[in-house]
């Protein structure tokens, strides 16, 4: 099939229209049809604009609807340009009209609809429509079938006691799914346009049903923000604001309520622009900037909580209207406004207006606060607890990777026990030589976060404590029942390093698991301090008391003869050697871990190493160490403070049984 300049249609003058209605008036359906309507009423409404009309009369019947003002009246000489009658441009022309002038030039400052479009769309898309136009030069009339013209215009009358438009169209029902204008719809928008402008006053009339009403509010979009208010309760009267520039005039009327949420009108020349814009932007900015501002001066809230610019709006109740000279929206149908001038020069100007009215207004300023901060306070709270919730589940359904947890292979809590080790280099050893069947080891790489200094959040985020609560079966929930191990044995190494992190282990268990230390399931492992090697056999002693008595027992020479190490760390044991000494059955000691005393042994390590007094603790810090160089250097007698090492021991633990 060939392709050649035949292929190609030319539509012109108001074909397109009628071709493609949609992509000028939205749809063809009701939203559509009303559209048209409103196309009109905007014509009579720039009048209004301008300050030549300040009534327009809308009449709705079975097949047409007739839009009058008493305007100006549409210009009835030539048009230069198209050598027909200025109202026929105006009704058969795409883009003819007095809004492309703008700065008052003969045409509007400001205007609504679709910028010399709307009217000659509404005649391309009516099956009649009829112009009559009142100059002081007379009355003047013209016809049009589907856009196109009947005649010219002609003169019907040489007087005229007013001026003004009037037109009457019947919308083509081969193009409209419905031609039935709906009164509720019409009223709707007329109120709507009649609050905005509170010297316009409209008369509605349906020939349908017989009424005649008059819609007019003489206080404007303060009545409007009064009678859009239903249950909710004021916490002060309504309010209004005037901004004027160069480009544009504002007009802002709010009031706060006792709802739970924000609600914003917004028009730019007399259209509601549904998706905010600009000057929704900079209004809400200098709202929220001059509650804040107000507040860092006053201090009326506390600034513990993050409070958002929602929260401060809450409750809210505003209505911007917006006369601009150059609008420019976003789409045909102009639901956001889009001019980057009015973000920041409109929020400017309005912030020195609403700073001025709470400076004037202080009490309202700080109701409005003091409920911002209750409202960021349940935010907040609400926020951690979904937080909590995310890190729970995360724990929850957590594996613990091989490395972490090596699991003994019977499934009998009473009989198993679980080893929580310091180190992997030692859990790796643990593992070598424990009872595969009951002995379970959990491998600690770090020291665990204190439980007496911060929020569930941060205990559950931090790794080493959520893998305890994976390995013991309970979860975050601490469901005991679900408990796998009757023993839960501390271990980690005979040094302050050691003793720090048995602390912590031991704040967790006490603020969270106490049932564990009541039910007595809570021990503490006693891997060796020192390593004797004395006539070739090993001996392993748990306390520097130890190590003097054995040393007292022995001549000079004996004392030569032995080899002492000072044991740094269960990862320097050899597998046999940790399991021999530290969690064979049958020779090893644990401590069990009771009610009385607790405290103490956990205050007692934890004041040296992050107690508030930082001399103290810098005291301690550096004499370990000094004795870590030292053991270092010799094996032999390792000369410490006894009776400040023996603070750090845990041998105020009730200790009951022994193996």
């Amino acid at each position: 099939m060939s392709y050649t300049s035949e292929n190609i249609r030319v539509l012109e003058g108001l074909a397109p229209v009628r071709q493609v209605p949609a992509m000028y008036i939205g749809s063809t359906n009701t939203d559509g049809l009303h559209h048209c309507l409103q196309e009109v009423v905007d014509n009579s409404l720039d009048e209004h604009l301008a300050g030549h009309c300040d009534k327009i009369l809308v009449e709705l019947s079975d097949n047409y609807a007739k839009i009058a003002d008493n305007g100006r009246g549409i210009p009835v000489d030539i048009h230069p340009t198209t050598g027909v009658s200025t109202v026929e441009t105006v009704l058969t022309r795409l883009h003819a009209g007095g809004k492309f002038f703008g700065n008052g030039k003969t045409g509007y400052k400001v205007s609504s609809g679709l910028h010399g479009v709307g009217v000659s769309v509404v005649n391309a898309l009516s099956s009649s429509l009829e112009v009559v136009v009142r100059r002081e030069e007379g009355i003047f009339k013209q016809e049009f079938e589907c856009g196109t013209p009947l005649y010219p215009l002609k003169q019907i009358d040489t007087k005229s006691n007013r001026t003004g438009t009037q037109i009457t169209f019947t919308p083509d029902n081969t193009i409209f799914e419905t031609t039935e204008f709906q009164y509720d719809t019409v009223k709707g928008r007329l109120k709507e346009i009649a609050y905005l402008n509170s010297k316009l006053t409209f008369i509605l009339v349906d020939q349908r049903i017989g009424t005649k009403e008059e819609i007019h509010f003489d206080n404007g979009i303060k009545q409007l923000v009064e009678d859009s208010l239903t249950t909710e309760e004021k916490l002060h009267e309504v309010c209004e604001f005037y901004i004027q520039s160069q480009m544009y005039d504002c007009k802002v009327a709010l009031v706060w309520t006792n709802a739970i949420d924000e609600v914003v009108w917004s028009y730019v020349n007399n259209i509601n622009t549904r998706n905010g814009g600009t000057h929704v932007t900079a209004v809400k900015t200098a709202v929220t900037k001059a509650l804040m501002d107000f507040n860092s001066v006053t201090k009326t809230i506390k600034e513990d909580v993050n409070i958002l610019g929602e929260d401060l709006r809450t409750g809210l109740r505003i209505i911007i209207t917006l006369l601009h000279q150059n609008p420019q929206f976003e789409g045909q149908t102009k639901q956001k406004l889009n001019n980057t001038d009015v973000r920041t020069s409109l929020k400017d100007l309005f912030y020195a207006e609403i700073i001025k009215y709470f400076t004037d207004n202080m009490d309202i300023a700080k109701e409005v606060l003091q409920k911002a901060y209750t409202l960021a306070s349940i935010r907040q709270s609400a926020n951690k607890k979904k937080e909590l919730a995310s890190v729970r589940n995360r724990i929850d359904s957590t594996v613990l990777l091989p490395g972490r947890l090596t699991s003994c292979s019977s499934k009998d809590p009473e009989k198993c026990e679980l080893f929580i080790v310091e180190g992997l280099s030692a859990a790796g050893s643990a593992c070598k030589e424990r009872d595969n069947k009951y002995q379970s080891i959990l491998a600690l790489k770090g020291k665990v976060i204190n439980a007496y200094k911060v929020d569930e959040k941060a205990l559950l985020k931090n790794q080493e404590l959520s893998s305890l609560l994976v390995a013991l079966g309970i979860g975050t929930s601490f469901d005991l029942t679900k408990l796998r191990y009757n023993k839960i044995i501390i271990l980690t190494d005979a040094d302050h390093d050691g003793e720090h992190i048995k602390a912590l282990l031991l704040i967790y268990f006490v603020t969270h698991l106490r049932q564990l230390i009541d039910e007595g399931k809570i021990y503490i492992a006693q891997p060796p301090l020192y390593r004797i090697i004395y006539k070739k056999v090993p001996h392993y002693l748990k306390a520097d008391s130890d190590l003097q008595e054995f040393r007292s027992k022995l001549t000079e020479k004996e004392k030569e003869s032995c080899l002492i190490t000072r044991m740094k760390g269960l990862g320097e044991m050899n597998a046999d050697e940790l399991y021999n000494t530290t969690m064979d059955y049958n020779n090893r000691q644990l401590l069990q871990v009771t009610t009385d005393g607790v405290e103490d042994i956990i205050n007692s390590t934890l004041e040296k190493w992050s107690g508030v007094d930082t001399e103290k603790r810098r005291e301690h810090i550096l004499r370990t160490i000094t004795q870590d160089i030292d053991d270092r250097s010799v094996n032999d007698i390792v000369s410490v403070d006894i009776e400040e090492e023996q603070e750090l021991k845990l041998e105020n633990v009730e200790i009951i049984g022994g193996k």
